[in-house]
């Protein structure tokens, strides 16, 4: 069996120029990560963890845990290290919700929200759900016209009757 290399049959110019893209890509991925929280408009659980900006607007994001009257506890996490805000609220949330907050930041995690995104549980179920439909239909749609063939490892386009 013989291997073949596919950059034998490219030329140098090409190759130059395909490696000058994967750096640029990777610097810019590089960039996002290291940049991304000093450019947001609003501070997030980094921030909070790091300096703590009482009196100023953040941005956080969870799962609801508890429900009290007037308000919710929100889990928020941070490369491991776990938040519980309490949020001060009149929205209509229950314990299996994930909830984006825009709030003003108090002592002890407390956020006073000013705006509110509810992302219910089912509708991200139903969403995985449609995704599995699609997906199943693709690979039946697929196998109508391609086959695979086991001695040469590779998909053969099935004949036309």
């Amino acid at each position: 069996m013989k291997i073949l290399f596919p950059l034998k049959k490219l030329k140098s110019s090409r190759i130059i120029a395909a490696l000058f893209l994967l750096i640029l890509l990777f610097s810019l991925f590089v960039y996002y990560y290291n940049d991304y929280e000093s450019e947001a408009l609003y501070p997030s659980t980094k921030t909070v963890l790091t300096d703590y900006p009482q009196g100023k607007m953040i941005s956080v994001d969870g799962d609801v845990i508890e429900v009290y009257e007037g308000g919710f506890y929100l889990k928020d996490s941070y490369q491991g290290k776990k938040i519980i805000y309490k949020v001060t609220s009149s929205s209509k949330v229950v314990v299996t919700d994930k909830v984006s907050v825009l709030g003003s930041l108090g002592p002890s995690y407390r956020v006073e929200a000013s705006k509110i995104l509810v992302h219910k549980k089912w509708k991200e179920d139903f969403i995985l759900f449609r995704s599995a439909i699609g997906g199943l239909f693709l690979v039946i749609i697929f196998f109508v016209y391609w086959k695979f063939d086991f001695k040469r490892m590779e998909f053969i386009r099935r004949k036309e009757k």
